[in-house]
């Protein structure tokens, strides 16, 4: 009986490239490189963000009904985590092992969004930004930096 080798994945992202890499094997095809905001739009072509209704006194005390702005550039990088944890839940998507490389803030939203038995797979994790990185040295990056795997 053959002993199947473990597939380890490699996602690496940030809020508009993502790039997923099956690292068990010598050559690290990538399995998706994708870039989402290219040419990301404007902010008022996402939405308005417009205020609520003044303060008003009640007595001694003040009150304020004003939301806090948004930054729609910012949401839009957080559904597009939202996606990449999306893909990686899915049944479909066959991996024993995964690292994650990722800024700090998408590295949040992934953690929230990915399910337990996702989560049971992570075995290393790096907040870091190298989407970047020309394909071949991230593999490079990937390699020299997989004492875990």
């Amino acid at each position: 009986m053959n002993a199947r080798s473990l597939v380890t994945w490699a996602l690496v992202m940030d809020g508009d490239h993502i790039y997923i890499s099956d690292i068990s094997t010598a050559d690290a095809l990538p399995i998706m490189v994708h870039e989402d905001f290219q040419d990301p739009p404007l902010t008022h072509e996402h939405g308005t963000d417009k205020p609520g209704r003044g303060g008003f006194s009640l007595g001694s005390e003040t009150r304020h009904s004003f939301q806090p702005r948004h930054d729609w550039h910012d949401f839009q990088k957080d559904l597009f985590a939202k996606k990449a944890a999306k893909y990686l839940n899915d049944p479909k998507s066959i991996f024993d092992q995964l690292v994650v490389v990722a800024p700090a803030k998408i590295l949040g939203v992934l953690r929230e969004e990915f399910s337990k038995k996702t989560s049971s797979k992570i075995i290393k994790e790096m907040s870091k930004d190298l989407v970047h990185l020309p394909i071949h040295k991230l593999q490079e990056y990937l390699a020299s930096h997989q004492g875990c795997c």
